[in-house]
């Protein structure tokens, strides 16, 4: 079975990027990882949208995104896409003195 043949079974828009790793039986073993993380044949056809989630605990500026990452993660979910959360770096506010103002440190 070619690697169109396959696509077209799945039902899995080929034009979709993620097709590249979810789909034909070169990737069998990534539909096992995703498998093995609890996701199914209804998620594996649907579109894969990252939900990048820089929370931390440390500071005050960063505490909240657990809950953005979470209301993102359930609005792809509801309109049919398959969320993948992942965790990023974060830049944390900076508070100067008086000033009170956020600026970045560090950056050019």
């Amino acid at each position: 079975m070619s690697k169109q043949e396959e696509r077209e079974q799945s039902g899995k828009d080929p034009n979709l990027r993620s097709s590249e790793v979810t789909e034909g039986t070169d990737q069998a073993p990534s539909r096992a990882m995703f498998r093995a993380m609890g996701y199914d044949d209804d998620d594996l056809s649907s579109p894969m949208v990252g939900v990048a989630n820089p929370a931390a605990d440390i500071t005050p500026c960063n505490v909240h995104l657990d809950d953005v990452a979470e209301a993102a993660y359930e609005g792809v979910d509801e309109f049919g896409g398959m969320p993948i959360e992942f965790g990023t770096i974060t830049i944390s506010c900076r508070f100067d003195g008086d000033r009170g103002d956020e600026s970045l440190a560090d950056l050019p």
